[in-house]
C-alpha cells in the first residue's frame, strides 16, 4: 500500500503462512499484489511465477488511462471527463476516483478507501470518508443519465455501469 501511495510500481507478490479464507487472498490482491502464495511453496513455483511476472512487465505498461462507460480519468494529465464534460476533482477526490476506478465492479470498504486513497491517517469511522464520496458522487454522477457510484450499506462504495 506504501508503494502504490509513492506511486512505485514494484510488482508484489503475497507470500504468508496465514490463510484463513479465500477473501485473504483476495484482499491481498485487491490491496495492489499480483499474486498471493501460501506457505509452504515450492522453489520452482515461485520461480515461474517470477519469470510470468517479468513476461508482462515488458508486454503490459501500465494504465495510464482509466475508465468506466462515459467516465474517463487520464493520470497523466491529471484530468476526469465524462463525456464532454470536464470534472475539476480535489486531489483526495482524484485518488478516491482513481481506487475506485483501479476496482471497479468491486465493493471498496471504508477501511480500504482510508488506507489506500489517504495521503495522511485517516480513522475510517469518522466521517471524512463520506464526506468525500458525497462530493465526488455529486460531481461524477449528478447532472448525468447514469449513476456510475454507488453505496453498499454496510460494506463501502462500488464503481459500476448501470448493466452490472
Amino acid at each position: 500500500k506504501e508503494l502504490q501511495n509513492e506511486a512505485i510500481n514494484t510488482p508484489v507478490i503475497f507470500v504468508s503462512a496465514v490463510y484463513k479464507e479465500p477473501k485473504d487472498r483476495g484482499e491481498g490482491i485487491r490491496s495492489g499484489g499480483i499474486d498471493y502464495l501460501v506457505k509452504p511453496i515450492e522453489p520452482e513455483d515461485l520461480l515461474a511465477r517470477l519469470d510470468a511476472i517479468r513476461r508482462h512487465a515488458h508486454t503490459a505498461p501500465p494504465s495510464t488511462v482509466l475508465y468506466l462507460e462515459d467516465l474517463i480519468m487520464n493520470l497523466e494529465a491529471r484530468e476526469v471527463k465524462r463525456g464532454d464534460v470536464r470534472i475539476d476533482l480535489t486531489r483526495t477526490e482524484f485518488r478516491i476516483l482513481e481506487y475506485l476506478l483501479r476496482n471497479k465492479g468491486h465493493v471498496v470498504s471504508r477501511e480500504m478507501l482510508a488506507e489506500n486513497a489517504f495521503k495522511y491517517n485517516v480513522v475510517s469511522e469518522s466521517n471524512l470518508i463520506d464526506v468525500h464520496i458525497s462530493r465526488l458522487r455529486a460531481k461524477i454522477d449528478n447532472d448525468f443519465d447514469s449513476r456510475l457510484l454507488h453505496t453498499v450499506r454496510g460494506y463501502g462504495h462500488i464503481l459500476r455501469a448501470k448493466n452490472e
